[in-house]
């Protein structure tokens, strides 16, 4: 089991990888220092950790060479400490944010839209983003290969669109599940349908798509298990 103690020994300037994921035991007073103690990580894994806003924001000041951050299911991450770490890390190519309702705002999503390397992208549940952060993938390509959006429920399939369209030629893994809202209907299925390179989709729950949605999807060239 790693300890603080193990910690200590193990973290310095040449620490470029960090996975705490379900490392409860480790003290909030402990995990501000981390930024200070590894400046040059490249790789941090907080996942399901009761990490404090006031710690991740002592993290986030320090660290600048992040490529991949994993902050999924951190109830009290805020959307400014949040913010900064987007700010210091512009070379993120992975970014999983999912179960973070609080922390992913409009705000949020429109910086991650200025990550140029971003390949995988996980903000799930994420119920304040809108079209209004979305339409900022407009114009733009991304080589993102997987994207997670479960459970978007405050966005519409012409937002749904936007983003899609912004990463079509690179996309393999689309999770777009749970969102039953009115507005996400079948229109986003065959901007979908020409994701020639998917392997997996998952669109379960979603229950205004239809059959015209799953036939649209059926016309492009993408390999479709879950509908």
């Amino acid at each position: 089991m790693i300890t603080e103690e193990t910690l200590k020994e193990y973290l310095g300037v040449e620490t470029e990888r960090l996975n705490l994921e379900h490392h409860y035991w480790v003290k909030d007073n402990f995990i501000d220092k981390i930024g200070r103690m590894a400046p040059n990580l490249r790789e941090l894994s907080l996942r399901r950790l009761k990490v404090s806003n006031r710690a991740f924001t002592e993290i986030a000041l320090h660290l600048k060479k992040l490529e991949r951050i994993d902050v999924s299911d951190c109830p009290n991450i805020q959307y400014q400490s949040l913010k900064i770490l987007l700010d210091n890390n512009k070379s993120l190519s992975q970014v999983q944010l999912a179960n973070n309702p609080i922390a992913v705002t409009d705000e949020i999503v429109i910086r991650l839209s200025h990550l140029e390397n971003l390949k995988f992208l996980d903000i799930s549940f994420a119920n304040q983003v809108t079209d209004h952060s979305l339409a900022s993938f407009k114009d733009k390509q991304f080589p993102i290969a997987k994207l997670f959006i479960n459970g978007l429920t405050g966005i519409t399939a012409a937002g749904l669109s936007e983003l899609l369209n912004s990463c079509l030629a690179t996309l393999k893994v689309f999770e777009g599940a749970l969102m039953n809202q009115e507005a996400m209907t079948a229109a986003f299925c065959p901007v979908l349908s020409h994701a020639f390179h998917l392997e997996e989709i998952d669109l379960t729950g979603n229950l205004n798509i239809g059959d015209e949605g799953i036939a649209a999807l059926s016309k492009g060239d993408i390999k479709g298990e879950n509908n």
